[in-house]
């Protein structure tokens, strides 16, 4: 293919499917490990369940996965509006699985959990616990999943159409209006 030739159609159509797919992923991934850092706070530090030395490295990965999607989003997009508006569509996501899992319930978790988990049992004092403590706080972070993207859509459509109206002004500047 020569420099400065349109690929084809179908070709542009799959490289954007893919990179939304993997840049949503990266993206989810960084959120979803925010809900990890509930349980190390929840939990006493005297219970000994997690090192306490894993909070930083969950944080930065979290913080690296969010930060790369989104400048690869902005590389992608190629305006600010336009990532903030995508990353809020998948900000969605991990709130939608926290309310699904929040409007299920508590004892059907634990009750599928035991049908399919060997030795179930041992674990479920442990996850009770979890479930007791953590899951409060839990609900908060999906809250707060849904707010931020609905701020990042709201704000990504308000810089796309301050971006629309700009383009607008400069068109009739140049032909003269």
């Amino acid at each position: 293919m020569e420099r400065g030739a349109k690929k084809p159609l179908m070709q542009r159509l799959a490289e954007n499917v893919v990179w939304s797919v993997i840049v949503s992923l990266l993206y989810i991934a960084g959120l979803t490990l925010l809900i990890p850092l509930v349980f190390l706070f929840v939990f006493p530090q005297e219970m000994d369940i997690v090192s306490p030395s894993t909070s930083p490295i969950l944080v930065w990965t979290a913080v690296g996965l969010i930060l790369a999607s989104f400048f690869i989003t902005l590389t992608f997009k190629k305006s600010l509006g336009g990532a903030l508006k995508s990353l809020g569509r998948v900000t969605f996501i991990p709130g939608l699985i926290g309310l699904v899992f929040s409007l299920v319930g508590r004892d059907l978790v634990l009750l599928y959990m035991a049908g399919t988990i060997p030795g179930f049992n041992q674990l479920k004092p442990l996850l009770s616990l979890y479930l007791d403590n953590a899951v409060p706080h839990v609900r908060y972070l999906t809250l707060g999943f849904f707010v931020l993207g609905v701020v990042f859509w709201l704000l990504g459509d308000k810089l796309e159409a301050d971006a629309t109206i700009i383009k607008a002004r400069q068109t009739v500047r140049r032909v003269g209006l």
